[in-house]
């Protein structure tokens, strides 16, 4: 509109419009600054009209994501997603682990995971194996709950950074580096599901971990 403004509604372009202001270069649809008018748009829904929007989306396109959850430990997803998405169905997307089962999970020997599991010392898989019995006794399981067990340990196994276990633990629940907020990642998922994940984490190392 001859200003820096790029975001605007019909009523705005037709009173703004004019035909000596169009250019001979064609028009480019540009997909990656519309999911940057998406992003504004989500982080301007209240909370509430997100989470509907999200369960509506779900009912008809991720329903696995509503039979392995319950609505409160969904408004914890569709919460923990909010300020990131930039669509619908971005959070299934990233949240896919939600979803498998706990032997399907994998853990790709990708540099970033390294990272996470297998540099220092001690190492992230060290660090696993030492807040296990820490997690194993939070109850209720929750995320002031989980946090509460947790940042304890790190202050002293971890030097006050909750980043050295968060990562790790986010690395053996989903096979990856990204996740929602780890301990509402951790209750969203559940006890069982977050030990035996645990567990298998541990039982199949990176080989990095055994030097090669």
């Amino acid at each position: 509109p001859g200003s820096n403004r790029e975001q605007f509604d019909r009523d705005f372009l037709i009173e703004r419009f004019s035909l000596d202001r169009i250019v001979k270069s064609p028009a480019k649809f540009d997909r990656a600054k519309l999911k940057a008018f998406n992003l504004d748009a989500i982080q301007a829904m209240s909370l509430d009209e997100w989470v509907e929007r999200l369960h509506a989306f779900a009912k008809v396109h991720e329903p696995d994501f509503l039979n392995c959850m319950t609505q409160e430990q969904f408004r914890i997803f569709a919460t923990a997603n909010k300020e990131r998405s930039k669509t619908l169905k971005e959070p299934f997307d990233s949240g896919r682990f939600f979803v498998l089962h706990d032997d399907a999970i994998v853990w790709p020997d990708a540099k970033a995971v390294r990272k996470a599991m297998c540099k220092g010392d001690p190492c992230g898989y060290d660090r696993l194996t030492s807040v296990r019995s820490v997690l194993e006794r939070v109850d209720p399981w929750t995320a002031p709950m989980l946090e509460q067990a947790i940042a304890p340990w790190a202050e002293e196994h971890c030097e006050g950074n909750l980043g050295r276990i968060a990562q790790p633990l986010r690395v053996a629940v989903s096979g990856g580096t990204v996740s929602p907020p780890i301990f509402d990642t951790l209750e969203i998922l559940g006890r069982d599901a977050v030990l035996a994940r645990l567990e298998r984490c541990l039982a199949n190392p990176l080989s990095a971990k055994a030097g090669s």
